[in-house]
């Protein structure tokens, strides 16, 4: 039971990383400053665990975001229980942006593992140096794969 509910959380976790990492919107580099304004997006993704060493995780998802279009993310995620935190890279065309994540795992059901969770931007370069956002995401993960499946949905200050 604790190894499934390991696989269980760390396919979900892979899927919170992901949709965190893949979230991250394009701004304008002055989000506190002058002419900043606050716009919707929404992100998807499809992501899997590659490696793991005791309850930390990491995983990488391709994700498409409505604002800054494709990207690669890479999240380090942290299990605790039917919990998670991680730190999640993204990478795009117009700068790489850094994330904070938490996620909670549902009970599994026929192999697939539920998770919901919130994110914040945390910094990074191009334009999202000085961006602020917040965001929220569900998803799946195939606990047999680890393929996990997410959808965001949040706000960006730019």
């Amino acid at each position: 039971m604790l190894q499934t509910g390991r696989r269980v959380l760390s396919v979900v976790a892979v899927a919170a990383m992901a949709a965190a990492g893949l979230i991250m919107t394009t701004g304008d580099g002055a989000a506190a400053g002058r002419g900043s304004r606050t716009v919707g997006w929404t992100q998807t993704g499809t992501g899997a665990q590659i490696s793991q060493n005791g309850s930390t995780l990491v995983i990488v998802s391709a994700v498409t975001n409505s604002l800054d279009g494709d990207g690669a993310v890479v999240a380090t995620v942290t299990l605790n229980g039917n919990s998670a935190t991680d730190t999640a890279v993204r990478y795009q065309a117009n700068g790489v942006g850094r994330f904070e994540e938490t996620l909670t795992l549902g009970a599994p059901a026929n192999g697939v593992i539920p998770y919901t969770g919130s994110g914040k931007c945390t910094g990074g370069t191009g334009v999202h140096k000085h961006e602020k956002c917040s965001y929220t995401f569900t998803g799946t993960e195939n606990a047999s794969t680890t393929v996990a499946s997410f959808k965001i949905t949040g706000t960006t200050t730019r």
